[in-house]
């Protein structure tokens, strides 16, 4: 992020889009605006077992970790963000606030489907 020149800031107390606002009024078209870190609470899976007799499963846990919101100005759609936590199970996606489904763009053309809300899962083999 440093090379793209994109702030990576905590987040502090209050209303994060207050917060935001003068990164986006000096925002270009389609490009990231800075990322914020915060601790939230999530649902993850931690591996539980014993290492003596190698035998581990995985069990659903929640936890406060760090997610990092991208907020993005989108020449389509405006302003947005993504959270994104970096545990298993990988979650990331439009956070359930923002509702875009069936919502035209911008400029008035493309809707996005509302089965389409949340961003595609990572296909494992």
């Amino acid at each position: 992020m440093e090379r793209a020149n994109i702030p990576v800031l905590d987040a502090l107390d209050g209303r994060r889009d207050e917060f935001v606002d003068p990164y986006f009024k000096r925002a270009k078209p389609d490009a990231v605006v800075l990322v914020l870190k915060a601790r939230e609470p999530a649902r993850i899976m931690i591996a539980i077992g014993d290492k003596t007799a190698n035998r581990w499963h995985l069990q659903c846990a929640q936890r406060w970790l760090v997610h990092y919101n991208v907020y993005i100005n989108d020449s389509r759609w405006g302003r947005m963000f993504v959270r994104m936590c970096p545990y298993l199970p990988f979650s990331a996606g439009l956070p359930q606030s923002t509702s875009l489904a069936g919502q035209p763009d911008a400029r008035g053309g493309h809707q996005v489907p509302a089965v389409r809300q949340r961003l595609p899962h990572p296909r494992g083999s």
